[in-house]
């Protein structure tokens, strides 16, 4: 199962998508990808591990178990912030550079 999370943001390198999805034990974590800018069709890069998965105990017992689910960024000086649903339960944020 995948899943688009926030906007897209548009880079001179690409359209870089945060995005959600859950594996065959049904573990939700956010992985990026990188389409052209010119033509969106054509997936540049994609990570090879999540950027974000359910490690706290608060992500991982809940109304659903092992869910971390990012739909929400916002750019603070030279961070990125991530809001996310965690275990169907809470809601969280967490950083990146």
């Amino acid at each position: 199962m995948v899943e688009p999370g926030p906007a897209p943001i548009l880079t001179e390198s690409g359209i870089v998508l945060i995005y959600n999805g859950a594996d065959d034990q049904l573990v939700y974590r956010t992985g990026v990808a990188v389409f052209d800018r010119k033509d969106p069709r054509k997936l540049l890069s994609r990570a090879d591990q999540p950027l974000f998965g359910p490690e706290k105990e608060w992500e991982k017992v809940g109304q659903v178990p092992n869910v971390v689910f990012v739909e929400g960024m916002a750019r603070q000086g030279q961070r990125w912030l991530f809001y996310y649903g965690a275990a169907d339960k809470y809601v969280g944020v967490a950083e990146a550079p």
